[in-house]
């Protein structure tokens, strides 16, 4: 759904410091006397563990660990000594100067690099897609997918201008659809159900395919109510209008007077109910020339 090919998850297993001082009583000599002498010392430990996943298999693609150390130390005089770490508050500004910071940054720091150096195993994987130009102006153009197909900024398509249909004769199953290579189409921008794109060696226009051509590709013919559901009892109908029709009748029915360009593609939705079973389905009209300036 993010549109990513790898996600980085892990936890911090060890963040804290071990402060030590050590120190010798005082001693006089006469009435001259001098205070306790010593050393005190703190040390910061910060630990990362993470993992790169494959969000398509799941697969664990690297293990990756960072850890960072900092240390400092004072002398101890007349128990009093100099500051060695400093009050640990991640929210102020000067979190990064204590040594608790210092070991946080190193041990972040040092998890990036083995994430770097494993990132030539993260896979890119670029999503097919079935998709149309919709509108195209100089070498920008518009597709008619999105995000919510998998198409992901920077990523680049063939462009292909859609032919003839080659059919099975005896299922009338389209076998093979001709085209003509455009050029490339790479996106720069991305919506939920689009994508503007830049295209090399066009120029695209509306209705060609990207990526590969859809399996019903828009008619080019004006825009047609669908079919209702259909009544068995209705009288036959004669000279109903293409793409017109309210019900479809139970007898023989015919179109009235059309001329057809050899483009148009009509799908008409049926709906059957029997008492509490319903029954859906659709069919589908091609029309393609069929030599001699006829259609069929």
């Amino acid at each position: 759904m993010l549109g990513v090919d790898a996600v980085i998850t892990g936890a911090i297993t060890q963040f804290g410091r071990d402060d030590k001082k050590v120190g010798i009583g005082g001693a006089g000599i006469g009435p001259l006397r001098i205070g306790g002498l010593g050393k005190s010392s703190a040390k910061a430990t910060v630990k990362i563990d993470a993992r790169i996943v494959d969000v398509t298999t799941g697969e664990i693609l690297q293990v990756a660990e960072g850890t960072g150390e900092s240390a400092r130390g004072g002398v101890l005089v007349g128990g009093a000594v100099g500051k060695v770490g400093g009050a640990v508050n991640m929210s102020s500004s000067n979190f990064s100067a204590t040594i608790i910071g210092e070991a946080t940054r190193k041990a972040v720091d040092d998890l990036t690099r083995t994430v770097v150096e494993a990132s030539s195993r993260i896979v890119a994987r670029k999503v097919e897609i079935s998709a149309l130009v919709a509108d195209a102006s100089g070498s920008e153009a518009t597709i008619s997918v999105g995000s919510s197909a998998g198409v992901k900024k920077g990523a680049s398509y063939d462009v292909v201008r859609p032919g003839r249909e080659i059919k099975d004769p005896a299922t009338g199953r389209v076998i093979r659809r001709v085209t003509t290579p455009v050029g490339t189409i790479t996106i720069t921008e991305v919506g939920a159900d689009f994508a503007v794109g830049q295209v090399t060696g066009g120029p695209a226009k509306a209705g060609d395919c990207v990526g590969t051509c859809p399996s019903a590709p828009a008619s080019t013919a004006p825009s047609q109510p669908e079919a209702a559901a259909p009544e068995p009892s209705r009288a036959p109908v004669v000279g109903a209008a293409l793409g017109a029709i309210a019900a479809l009748p139970s007898g023989p029915w015919a179109y009235a007077p059309y001329q057809f360009k050899g483009t148009e593609h009509f799908r008409y939705e049926v709906r059957k109910v029997d008492g509490k079973a319903v029954e859906t389905s659709h069919y589908n009209l091609d029309i393609q020339p069929s030599g001699s300036g006829a259609t069929g």
